[in-house]
């Protein structure tokens, strides 16, 4: 094996010491509930949305603090934004449009460009995202992120104080909400897929955004095993046997709530998500979460069951491009951008 490559899987299996324990479990606990959606089978719940929504709400209120509590740069922002999204997924793009020429898929240009611009859940509406010919139908989350990203990086520029940004963000939380409902009530699921529509889905980002603002200027405090039982609850509406409303409804809330205050949740609870195990599978949870989806889609075409080569090959690939891909080129964009911004602040403070 390559220096380079092992040097690389090394650096892979390295946890960093930077980051919240915690958060990298719940990373963890996300991208698990994924592949077990996908790879488990096991028919009583719906895992993989389940697993979505984790993630969403972890995006949220880690977006709030850095960007209404640290106030970071905008332009820092999204060059941190650029450096640990866009890579992987040119890669991920790419590979899956090549392969489906290769094979004779039919898909257009417009695909691509709005798969690479966040654009696809709505353009082309016909096909829809999820009924294309290419693999790519988990991007549809990636949508929902960057549009709240660019959503919240605005509200920056309009409003300081952030008990007003708590307002707003609950607000549209709220309004998100509403919209899940009608087109619960009005729509035909099946043809409209609404609930992949950042309209729809945003509500689990702002919710947890705007919660943990007001945790901050409120300084709420609650039982250690309230955000345990409010994560169980979350889980709990997912199962396929309740109506499907339930399983929107009542998670942006409940989980928004179990991750804000999931540093107080009890010593053994913060032990199992803070495990070694937990932490790598969200350290390498972006690059799973990519290249799962078309062995998912095609693991009906390996040997054995699906938790055994699908899932194996899904994991081992994840793996190896967060250490390949993912890994270096975030700290090669980030490592110039610094360089960059020191190279600055030295020549205006140059006599």
């Amino acid at each position: 094996m390559p220096t380079r490559l092992v040097t690389a899987l090394k650096h892979s299996f390295q946890l960093p010491e930077s980051n919240l324990p915690l958060w990298d479990g719940w990373r963890g606990l996300a991208i698990l509930c994924v592949l077990i959606g996908h790879f488990g089978n096991t028919g009583f719940i719906k895992e993989d949305r389940l697993g979505v929504d984790i993630f969403f709400v972890l995006s949220g209120m880690l977006m709030a603090r850095i960007l209404f509590e640290k106030r970071t740069p905008l332009s820092t922002f999204y060059v941190r934004r650029f450096s640990r999204i866009f890579p992987a997924l040119l890669v991920f793009v790419a590979t899956m449009f090549s392969g489906a020429t290769l094979v004779g898929w039919q898909f257009s240009s417009l695909e691509v460009i709005t798969n690479l611009t966040f654009l696809r859940t709505y353009i082309p509406a016909d096909p829809h995202i999820w009924s294309g010919n290419v693999p790519v139908k988990n991007l549809w989350s990636l949508n929902v992120e960057e549009h709240a990203y660019v959503l919240m990086s605005v509200l920056t520029l309009i409003l300081v104080s952030t008990v007003k940004v708590s307002r707003v963000l609950l607000g549209i939380a709220v309004a998100s909400l509403a919209i899940s409902v009608y087109y619960e009530l009005t729509q035909d699921y099946e043809q409209t897929y609404f609930l992949l529509r950042t309209e729809s889905a945003i509500c689990f980002i702002m919710f947890s955004a705007g919660y943990r603002l007001f945790v901050r200027d409120y300084g709420v405090v609650v039982h250690p095993f309230l955000p345990v039982l409010a994560l169980l609850l979350a889980m709990s509406c997912y199962l396929v046997a309740l109506p499907f409303w339930m399983s929107f409804v009542f998670p942006p809330v409940l989980l928004a709530f179990a991750i804000n205050h999931i540093a107080a949740t009890p010593e053994w609870f913060r032990c199992v998500l803070a495990s070694r195990p937990l932490r790598l599978l969200g350290l390498w949870s972006y690059s799973i979460y990519l290249w799962q989806q078309p062995l998912f889609e095609y693991k009906w075409a390996l040997p054995g069951p699906d938790f055994a080569l699908p899932l194996g090959m899904a994991v081992v690939v994840g793996i190896l491009s967060h250490a390949l891909i993912e890994a270096p080129a975030r700290q090669f964009i980030n490592q110039r951008w610094a360089r960059r911004t020191r190279l600055k602040l030295q020549t205006a403070g140059a006599p």
